[in-house]
């Protein structure tokens, strides 16, 4: 590896998400230009090396040529009040938007989201292993029930 510099620094998010109030990034620069890595505290020490050498290769090696001019992703909104979830999802300016759910206030943050982006924007939900599939279709554990049974998996999109 021929890493030229090393850049550390501490970001504190502005919405903190699943207890995490910063995250400590590492800038790599080197011939092929910058890496980057941020493992969060939940990683594993694999899961830390892997991220740790894909940074040390964006900087060191040159990428292949582009296959498209654009990659579309999706914002992420974390388990925060309603309307703050809505804002959050019309700043970002996004396509789709991934909620977090399987909290008390699931439902309502997806329906402020859903009030607030339009009905063109695609809504994922990410219960994050939170929700119980087991018998009746999905719910939010330890509850007895829940319409936003299109999450029946960590992850679902609905429209």
């Amino acid at each position: 590896m021929s890493v030229t510099e090393r850049l550390d620094l501490v970001i504190r998010l502005k919405v903190p998400v699943g207890g995490v109030e910063e995250r400590r990034v590492r800038l790599l620069e080197g011939p092929a230009g910058w890496g980057e890595w941020s493992p969060l505290p939940s990683w594993s020490e694999a899961e830390v090396a892997a991220a740790q050498a894909a940074a040390e290769e964006a900087a060191s090696r040159d990428f292949p040529g582009a296959r498209r001019a654009l990659v579309a992703v999706n914002a992420m909104v974390p388990r925060v009040e309603p309307d703050l979830a809505a804002r959050v999802a019309v700043a970002s300016g996004c396509g789709t938007v991934k909620v977090k759910v399987g909290d008390a206030q699931g439902e309502a943050r997806v329906a402020a989201v859903r009030a607030a982006v339009g009905p063109n924007v695609r809504i994922r939900l990410d219960a994050t292993l939170e929700f119980d599939t087991s018998g009746g279709g999905a719910r939010p554990r330890g509850s007895s029930a829940s319409r936003t049974s299109a999450a029946t998996a960590s992850s679902a999109t609905i429209r």
